[in-house]
């Protein structure tokens, strides 16, 4: 299932310290501050749209990093403008006052290679906080999908451990993404003005697309990984592949709620990887036919599976030959008889769920000091902080979780041994203290949650 690369947005100048002032008057810096964070997010996106295809991946973790640093001054300014404390310095007004400018990338433009127009005077702070959060989820998305393109490096102590590490990556990078699409679902947009129709990227019916499409992904690097390992049984790479087809059938019956003018290669995208992620369910359920000898189901699936991988030229390879080895074992050794098409696709297991959404939880920032603060609930940290750890025994169906306090880390776990459990437990109290970004990545202002290895630590178990 080749990925959706996203554009991200580009903005123009705007200087919050100029645009607003406090009420009563204070010499606290962070408005100051604040225009700092946006005008180096404008500058890393201009950047990034001239970077050159060796340059995207710090590029984007310079857009990720950027994001991350103006977050919590973003909130405490849409709180100020809100409650009253910050206004607009022409006239008082509050938050409704500020215009935005920002360039609609979902936006369908009739013209091959033209550029989605710029939007001017976007009304309100929630228009910011909606497009910032756009382009962070986008980067966490792209940079998910330049992992699974690529290649290990040679100088790998072992390639099977560095694609395990690419595709958990990846997977927690999706998961990400989708998190923060259904934080904008769930409370950015109620909030913005009628204006908003008119903008795909405001549509909560787009929103629910975009959630759903990167979930397919991230399940899709499950399956990917449980594939590399070569032992797990196709019965269950049947329904990991049936997770992803299930999310993208929902984001496609979602489209036709989108506003007509949504991104037609996204449209597209979302049906063709549908069709492709529905021939993976065949093909590995025509595996578990012929384990079980039923040679004539076998052959039904995959030949269901040729006609729906088109535009995927590794899998249709992989259904067509498939398909001609187990049709001329019918045809010579077994003569069982071919269930038709329907039958085999009433036959489809449901989908196994392997990755959970990771929640992103506002950012707030410490006034005494200015420096970024996490408030919530639960007290977790936000999206680009966290490491989500999904493990699973695929022999087993039950499922608990458990909770490394000193590591920040949440572990979804299905049924690992309990001595496995204590020795993991010992490994992440005592032996691995989170990653810091090394020297090459510190010098260059990237932050370590894209680089993390943390999140593969199971994987040698989970599959």
């Amino acid at each position: 299932m080749p990925p959706f690369i996203f554009t991200l947005p580009t903005t123009g100048a705007l200087s919050w310290s100029t645009l607003l002032h406090f009420t009563p008057p204070s010499t606290s810096p962070h408005l100051t501050t604040t225009t700092t964070h946006r005008a180096r997010l404008r500058d890393v996106l201009k950047r990034l749209k001239r970077a050159s295809p060796a340059d995207i991946d710090s590029d984007l973790f310079s857009v990720v990093n950027v994001i991350e640093e103006y977050l919590p001054y973003l909130f405490w300014l849409a709180r100020g403008l809100k409650e009253g404390w910050i206004s607009t310095r022409e006239g008082g007004g509050g938050a409704d006052e500020v215009k935005l400018d920002w360039r609609c990338t979902l936006l369908d433009t009739k013209v091959p290679g033209k550029s989605q127009p710029r939007i001017e005077n976007l009304p309100g702070i929630d228009y910011e906080i909606l497009f910032v959060f756009l382009t962070y989820a986008y980067a966490l998305s792209n940079y998910a999908s330049s992992l699974l393109g690529r290649p290990s490096s040679p100088s790998a102590s072992s390639p099977a451990s560095a694609a395990d590490r690419r595709w958990n990556q990846a997977a927690e990078n999706y998961a990400r993404a989708a998190g923060v699409f259904t934080y904008l679902s769930n409370t950015t947009l109620p909030s913005l003005l009628p204006f908003s129709t008119s903008l795909p990227e405001t549509s909560p019916h787009t929103l629910t697309v975009l959630h759903l499409t990167t979930l397919a992904s991230a399940q899709h690097c499950a399956l990917l990984r449980a594939v590399s390992t070569g032992k797990t049984n196709p019965g269950v790479l049947a329904r990991l592949a049936a997770s992803s087809y299930e999310h993208l059938s929902a984001a496609s019956g979602a489209l036709s709620s989108t506003p007509s003018h949504l991104d037609t290669d996204l449209k597209k995208h979302i049906l063709t990887a549908q069709k492709q992620a529905k021939a993976r369910v065949l093909l590995y359920m025509g595996h578990e036919a012929e384990k079980r000898g039923e040679m004539g189901e076998a052959v039904a699936a995959s030949h269901a599976a040729v006609a729906l991988s088109a535009g995927d030229a590794p899998l249709q390879k992989e259904c067509e030959e498939a398909w001609r080895a187990w049709k001329k074992i019918n045809d010579g050794v077994t003569f069982l008889a071919v269930p038709g098409v329907g039958e085999i696709v009433g036959r489809m297991p449901s989908g196994r769920e392997i990755v959970s959404v990771k929640e992103f939880v506002e950012p707030a920032l410490k006034e005494e000091d200015g420096e970024a603060d996490v408030d919530g609930a639960k007290g977790e940290e936000y999206a680009g902080k966290g490491h989500v750890i999904t493990a699973i025994d695929l022999t087993q169906n039950s499922t608990t979780s458990f909770k490394s306090v000193q590591q920040g880390m949440y572990i979804n776990r299905q049924n690992i041994a309990p001595e496995i459990i204590s020795h993991a437990v010992k490994f992440l109290t005592l032996a691995c203290p989170i990653p810091k970004a090394n020297a090459k990545n510190s010098s260059s202002g990237l932050s370590s949650p894209l680089l993390s290895s943390n999140f593969s630590f199971f994987s040698s178990i989970a599959l």
